[in-house]
């Protein structure tokens, strides 16, 4: 099944919270940021070659994430890529993105020493 996601963010500012970050995705453009978004079905198309239907999510709320909530989210992440997948771990790619991403103490954890 294919889903497609619209290419413009919320257009009120209450709900785009990327503004935030500007001057952070200008100076520092190779390091990822976690964010928080809300989705919704914005239209459903029929694809009749395929007999398939094909929906178009729009971004209705976009909310960077960092300082600790940031090491609370990576955890949320793992947890359901695991529920979704059955694989406990991330790929090695995701998990080397979220460990830069991460805060230093996961919630829960040992203190880093």
């Amino acid at each position: 099944m294919t889903i497609k996601i619209a290419g413009k963010l919320p257009k009120y500012p209450d709900r785009n919270g990327l503004d935030t970050l500007l001057h952070a995705f200008l100076h520092d453009p190779g390091t990822p940021r976690l964010a928080v978004i809300v989705l919704e079905t914005s239209k459903i198309t029929d694809d009749l070659e395929n007999l398939d239907k094909i929906p178009t999510l729009a971004i209705r709320a976009i909310e960077p994430i960092g300082g600790d909530d940031a090491g609370r989210l990576r955890a949320m992440l793992q947890r359901a890529h695991a529920e979704r997948t059955g694989n406990l771990e991330l790929p090695a790619e995701w998990e080397q993105v979220l460990a830069s991403m991460a805060s230093p103490q996961l919630p829960g954890s040992e203190p880093r020493r």
